[in-house]
Parts: structure tokens; sequence; C-alpha cells
């Protein structure tokens, strides 16, 4: 069941997301499905919901939405 929710995470073996105590999750338009998707699994096992946070992407000149690889490979204009 984790497979379904992490599967555009890099490390999909990470579980505390689901076990331990957390009171917000900030996500992006892209992952927010994804974050619905945790609480949903937490209700059902017993655990508190997690605030979710959704943080609109910002643009870049090139309308593009600016993103830490982005920065990192130079590909802001």
């Amino acid at each position: 069941m984790l497979d379904l929710v992490f599967d555009d995470y890099p490390n999909k073996t990470d579980r505390t997301i689901l076990e331990d105590d957390y009171e917000y999750i900030v996500v992006s338009p892209e992952t927010y499905p994804v974050a619905l998707k945790i609480n949903e699994l937490r209700k059902a096992n017993g655990k508190t919901e997690i605030k979710t946070i959704r943080i609109e992407y910002v643009m870049g000149d090139d309308d593009i939405p600016i993103c830490s690889t982005r920065i990192l490979h130079r590909h802001l204009k």
C-alpha cells in the first residue's frame, strides 16, 4: 500500500510520514493528491491527520515552475 502512496517519491521505504506525529505537511500542486492519500491512510490506521499546506508554483520568466533542480542546473531565465 505504501508503494501506491510514494510512487513519485525518491525514498519509497520512508514510513515515518505515516507512523510519526506531524502537525503540517507542505506540498506543491503536483504532490497535493499524495498528501490527501497520506491522511487517508493515517486516519485508517488511527493516526491524526496532518494539516496540509498547498503552495502554488512560482513561475520563471519562461513560464515553467521554479524548482531546486532548475536552480541547481541554472535553467532559470
